[in-house]
């Protein structure tokens, strides 16, 4: 059995459960590889479980994608700007900076 170190983006098939998942993140502080299988349930491994798993590393399935349906290149080459639904001008009209000045800090 070898051991593959794991890496965000990768896909693997655990051959024992015969299914194909994703590494969606890996978090060292906590020993844990977060997983996302085919169907799109998440969970999160151990580390020490990892080394014990039988993986075979493939390619990702063609319709696979992230949570968001987004293809690899929008995945790692996005400059879009996610909107959270607030527009500009309503920050304007709650009016912080309005009566506001240097002289009154102290």
């Amino acid at each position: 059995m070898a051991i593959h170190i794991p890496s965000t983006g990768a896909w693997y098939q655990d051959t024992a459960i015969n299914q194909l998942f994703e590494i969606i993140a890996i978090d060292d502080t906590s020993a844990t590889i977060d997983i996302r299988y085919e169907g799109g349930d998440i969970t999160d491994i151990d580390l020490n479980d990892w080394a014990q798993m039988s993986l075979i590393r493939v390619n990702a399935p063609d319709d696979s994608g992230d949570s968001m349906n987004l293809s690899i290149h929008e995945r790692f080459f996005s400059d879009s700007i996610i909107s959270l639904g607030i527009e500009a001008d309503s920050l304007t009209d709650l009016g912080l900076d309005a009566g506001f000045d240097w002289d009154d800090v102290n």
